[in-house]
């Protein structure tokens, strides 16, 4: 039993440990709508235009911009696809639900041992 508690830990360390390595940098959704066009071609709902502009994305640095080309809302600067990122991070979220798993762990081996 015990052997098996210690290999769910180390599976639920593992996965929070380097679940940052397997996030790929996925294009934000405007970006994604004008993949394959070209300029002026429409895009997203709406009457949005696959232009030349600035993304930015997240990096463990910070923001960072970089040209792209993307669906822009005809009306206004904004995008036609909604906005967003589509990048994802670190977050509390992962290591709280693994310290949770690990403390649920310890107290059901401990029960049983007594």
């Amino acid at each position: 039993m015990k052997r098996a508690l210690m290999g769910i830990a180390m599976l639920v360390w593992g996965s929070v440990a380097t679940g940052g390595l397997a996030r790929a940098d996925v294009p934000p959704p405007e970006v994604e709508l004008c993949a394959g066009k070209a300029p002026n071609d429409p895009c997203g709902e709406g009457n949005g235009r696959c232009q030349d502009g600035t993304c930015s994305r997240a990096t463990p640095d910070g923001s960072v911009d970089y040209q792209c080309f993307k669906c822009v809302d005809g009306n206004s600067d904004t995008s036609a696809g909604g906005g967003g990122c589509a990048a994802g991070g670190e977050g509390a979220g992962a290591l709280a639900l693994a310290a949770v798993l690990g403390l649920v762990g310890v107290a059901v081996a401990r029960r049983r041992a007594a």
